[in-house]
C-alpha cells in the first residue's frame, strides 16, 4: 500500500519562490521577455497610426523617401521668365532678396490646367509647412508649360527669410512630381546661385 500524500505536497513542482510563485525557467524568462517586447512595439504601433500626424497639427505633407526623391523633376528658380514660360538660363539663382521678382518652372514636366503647390520652411528649427498644397494656381493659356513669377516681396511678407522646400502637386492629395529648394536673404547681395 502506497503512503499517503498531503496534498500541498509539490515534491514533483518546481520549488515556489519565495514570493509563493512558481519560479520560471530561463527559457521561459526569455520567451516572457520578447513578448513583452513585442506588446510594448504593438502598443506603440497602434498608438500613431490611431492618433497619427506630426503631433504639431499641421498638416501633414507627402514627404519623398530618398529613393522616390531621385524621380522628382526638379524645378528651376530664377528671376526672369521666358516665352516659352520656363525660366531663363542667364536668371537662374536659388536665392532672392526682397527686390528681385521671383520665377520658377518645370522645364520637363508636361503642360497642365492648374497646380497645387506646398511650401515648407528647412532652416531654423523643425520643418514647418507654410502653404500646404490646398489651393489650385491657374496656369496661364492651359494647358501649358508650368513655370509662375511673383515679386519676392510677397514672399518675404508670407513667410520671412529662411530656406524653403517647394512641393508641386497636379492634385492636392497625390504626391508630388516636382522639388527644388530656394531661399529668401534679407541682405541686397547674392552669394551664388
Amino acid at each position: 500500500m502506497r503512503p499517503f500524500r498531503r496534498p500541498d505536497d509539490r515534491s514533483m513542482a518546481r520549488p515556489a519562490s519565495p514570493e509563493g510563485r512558481p519560479a520560471l525557467s530561463p527559457r521561459a524568462r526569455l520567451f516572457a521577455g520578447w513578448l513583452a517586447v513585442f506588446a510594448m512595439v504593438m502598443i506603440i504601433g497602434g498608438a500613431v497610426r490611431l492618433f497619427g500626424g506630426n503631433a504639431d497639427g499641421d498638416d501633414i505633407l507627402p514627404t519623398p523617401s530618398p529613393s522616390s526623391a531621385a524621380g522628382l523633376l526638379p524645378i528651376t528658380f530664377g528671376t526672369e521668365l521666358g516665352p516659352d514660360r520656363l525660366v531663363l538660363a542667364a536668371s537662374q539663382t536659388d536665392r532672392f532678396t526682397a527686390d528681385d521678382t521671383f520665377a520658377y518652372s518645370v522645364n520637363d514636366a508636361a503642360p497642365a490646367s492648374e497646380i497645387y503647390v506646398a511650401v515648407r520652411r528647412t532652416s531654423g528649427g523643425p520643418i514647418e509647412v507654410v502653404q500646404p498644397p490646398t489651393d489650385a494656381q491657374a496656369i496661364p493659356g492651359a494647358p501649358a508649360l508650368i513655370g509662375f513669377m511673383v515679386p519676392a516681396s510677397a514672399l518675404f511678407k508670407d513667410f520671412g527669410p529662411g530656406t524653403y522646400e517647394m512641393l508641386i502637386h497636379l492634385q492636392p492629395d497625390q504626391p508630388p512630381i516636382a522639388g527644388g529648394t530656394f531661399r529668401l536673404i534679407a541682405t541686397a547681395t547674392r552669394s551664388g546661385s
